[in-house]
């Protein structure tokens, strides 16, 4: 038996003079009868599978021209996962009789559900007999990082929300919502809220510099972010829906918010003491609790021309719900 470790660095072949060493090592060293396993760092029979991509022409060509159906294993990690295939027995030559990927060294882990199709490598049909998780674990536990990311990242909801505040900051407030509120159906609700939000998106395009500065560099960021392998137009394409997903969630959150406030003020739930009702709070339990019989407060507000009582208020007033 040989062990044939290629290094394909970040080009996914072997260089010439990779090839050259191993080439000579088979014409001279290795038996017709030897059996040889080639291990590399990526599985390039399920990437190449997966990105519709060919790769490691050197590779193949070591492994079809030279070893001549002597290469029994390819074993491979990076994929943090454990998958093996073999082939199905046919006529004709079979180049690799087993595929094996076995990345489960204690790394985060891969889909497996994502490669169930791949059956065919140089020319050959494979059948996958053993995966860990298997095809059904693996879409369960998929479906699942829906909720569980969110659970085990909830610290970014911070970083999400700073974000959609500025996609939604230019729009922000809409006061006028009662065409929303007046239809006597609920069909007609929807029709209004959404038309609402489709203005909103307009008003944004148009009149915006915050929000549509917060778009543009979103979406720089989603192109960046999607896998350099995908051609431009659809790297284009998924960039341009993800961050329209994310803004129409924005613009949405943010009327659902306007509308519970309209809401609650037309039921008298807010809105009924006025404006700086915080501040006026904190003026009764001042004089309550923290009496000043030297008039030392009215002195500061004199000597300030009135500045230190207004910047209480007017600080107050961003905490304050009327």
């Amino acid at each position: 038996w040989w062990v044939f470790g290629l290094d394909l660095s970040l080009h996914a072949d072997i260089d010439v003079y990779q090839f050259q060493f191993f080439s000579e090592l088979v014409k001279t060293k290795v038996g017709e009868n030897d059996s040889v396993i080639i291990m590399t760092h990526e599985p390039h029979w399920l990437l190449d599978w997966y990105w519709n991509n060919v790769s490691g022409e050197n590779v193949s060509h070591l492994i079809c021209d030279y070893l001549k159906g002597r290469c029994k294993l390819r074993i491979a990690g990076d994929l943090h996962h454990y998958m093996r295939h073999s082939c199905v027995p046919s006529e004709g030559p079979v180049h690799v009789q087993h595929l094996l990927v076995n990345g489960c060294g204690g790394a985060f882990l891969h889909p497996t559900h994502v490669f169930s199709n791949f059956s065919q490598f140089y020319g050959k049909t494979y059948e996958c007999k053993a995966a860990y998780p298997s095809f059904d674990d693996s879409s369960r536990i998929a479906l699942g990082n829906i909720l569980k990311f969110r659970k085990m990242n909830w610290q970014f909801d911070f970083i999400g929300g700073i974000i959609y505040f500025i996609l939604v900051f230019s729009i922000f407030p809409q006061c006028q919502l009662d065409h929303i509120l007046q239809d006597d159906s609920f069909s007609g609700h929807l029709r209004s809220f959404f038309g609402t939000v489709w203005n909103s998106f307009v008003y944004m395009l148009e009149h915006s510099f915050v929000s549509l500065a917060g778009v543009v560099l979103l979406l720089m960021l989603a192109f960046t972010f999607v896998p350099s392998k995908l051609a431009l137009k659809k790297r284009a394409i998924i960039g341009i829906l993800h961050v329209s997903a994310h803004l129409a969630s924005a613009v949405i959150l943010m009327l659902l918010l306007e509308l519970g406030l309209e809401t609650c003020i037309r039921h008298k739930l807010l809105a009924t003491s006025g404006y700086h009702s915080l501040y006026q709070w904190y003026q009764s339990v001042e004089t309550e609790h923290f009496p000043d019989p030297t008039g030392l407060r009215a002195r500061i507000e004199q000597w300030t021309f009135g500045l230190y009582p207004a910047c209480i208020k007017y600080l107050m007033s961003a905490f304050d719900v009327p």
